[in-house]
């Protein structure tokens, strides 16, 4: 019975380090290593633990409710569980390179969200700069290998070099691969406006709500065009009213079209008799808008809307790659544009309240610009909205819950990174470690030797 008090503490340091990020990652793995090698059922004990840590880093989104929470939950027992067997039975490469691949599944829509430790070493871009060699599934390797270096003494000087080496190479490209160009001048203006998903529901019913929310977005929208914006973006769902149509929404968008300034917003529109979850994009010497649907929606969540079914495709506003929302978090988006110049990802962070997931779902974004070498904006609608560069530092930022316009000059530069030209190669070495080690003798029930 104590093994199963433990497994359950073992995932409150997970889910910590989904909350709070940066070094926490690199221990949050500690107690879960220790059980597999300690403890006794280690696939419950594993299984216990992964649920713990996924259902207490869930709950509390603001629109999940409890059926999602659940869900990954029993998603991250079954992975957490069959890490800690194979660690226990196939040795500790095995262990870590089913941490890894089920990670990687979890990245693959609509399969799971992705909640990852070794994402959150971005927190601290300084800890997560290999990601532009292995993408998210080396910092994944550095945090379990990491964590394992503390459990086991006997590989500990081995696990420890291997990260020094990892981090040295990660050092060098840094300092060696230069900037792919120069920095690209513009004329942005990316508009929060700092309010709670309740407002929007009041809305419905209180026309001070209405009003409140065309004062933060359509009459600042208008103000910036004319202070000389060539580019003007709202955030998702930023207001709610029909595109195309005859409202103030629409209206607004016209007369800033008609000023020769180009406009990107969030929007919901219909096609097909069905709501799609869209972007605006409307060019400023284009005359007809482009309608950029949401390719990945939450599943229940938004079960009023229908996914898009077209193809990536690079916005004429300098070679833009758009995201929307939760799309951001799966490396698939940004990795289909690789002719993108910048990237752009409007989002609803209201929808997640202020639980973990509003600060897990932001460092994606920032982990999508390390591992493409893509400097990105974040326009969110409470927040967090900034500017990120190629090597995963933000330029600048808006505070989160305010509002605020987001003013930028000059764009970074792009940067070459092997993860952009090679896409997810550890995580493929990683499936091979794992199908090589699953054919290994089982190493009995004991401890995990040293060796292994």
């Amino acid at each position: 019975m104590k093994f199963f008090v433990l497994a359950c503490l073992a995932g409150f340091p997970l889910a910590l380090s989904h909350d709070v990020g940066g070094p926490l990652a690199l221990v949050a793995f500690v107690p879960l290593f220790w059980l597999a090698r300690h403890g006794e059922r280690v696939f419950w004990l594993g299984a216990l633990a992964g649920f713990t840590e996924v259902f207490i880093a869930m709950w509390g989104c603001s629109s999940y409710g409890y059926i999602i929470p659940l869900i990954l939950a029993l998603q991250g027992a079954v992975v957490r569980g069959l890490a800690c067997w194979l660690l226990r039975h196939r040795g500790v490469l095995a262990g870590i390179s089913m941490v890894v691949v089920g990670q990687w599944i979890r990245t693959l829509p609509p399969l799971s969200i992705p909640i990852s430790v070794g994402h959150d070493l971005v927190a601290w871009p300084s800890l997560a700069q290999p990601a532009a060699l292995g993408g998210g599934a080396l910092l994944v390797w550095i945090c379990a290998l990491s964590s394992y270096a503390v459990v086991d003494r006997f590989v500990r000087p081995r696990l420890l070099l291997l990260l020094v080496l990892i981090y040295s190479v990660s050092g060098l490209y840094a300092a060696w691969v230069p900037p792919r160009g120069e920095a690209t001048a513009v004329r942005i203006s990316a508009i929060q406006g700092g309010l709670p998903n309740w407002v929007y529901a009041q809305s419905w019913i209180d026309p001070k709500a209405r009003q409140l929310i065309r004062r933060r977005y359509l009459a600042v929208a208008e103000a910036e065009a004319e202070r000389g914006a060539e580019l003007v973006i709202l955030p998702e769902s930023a207001v709610r009213e029909d595109w195309p149509g005859q409202n103030p929404m629409a209206q607004t968008y016209r007369e800033i079209h008609d000023r020769g300034v180009g406009l990107i917003a969030g929007i919901n529109s219909r096609r097909d008799g069905e709501w799609r979850n869209s972007a605006l994009a409307w060019p400023a010497k284009q005359a007809e808008p482009i309608t950029v649907e949401k390719r990945i929606i939450v599943p229940i969540v938004e079960r009023a809307f229908r996914a898009g079914d077209s193809e990536p495709q690079l916005l004429p506003f300098k070679k833009l790659a758009l995201a929307l929302c939760i799309e951001s978090i799966y490396p698939g988006i940004f990795a289909s544009m690789p002719k993108a110049r910048w990237g752009l990802v409007i989002t609803n962070d209201a929808g997640v309240g202020s639980a973990t997931p509003r600060r897990a779902f932001e460092r994606e974004t920032r982990l999508r610009a390390l591992e493409q070498g893509l400097p990105i904006l974040r326009v969110a609608q409470d927040g967090r909205s900034y500017l990120v560069a190629a090597n995963g530092a933000i330029v600048d930022e808006l505070p989160e819950h305010l509002p605020g316009v987001l003013r930028l000059t000059s764009l970074p530069a792009r940067r070459w990174t092997l993860y952009g030209q090679l896409g997810n190669w550890l995580a493929w070495l990683s499936l091979v470690i794992l199908v090589l080690r699953l054919r290994r003798r089982p190493s009995g029930h004991g401890p995990t030797p040293a060796s292994a």
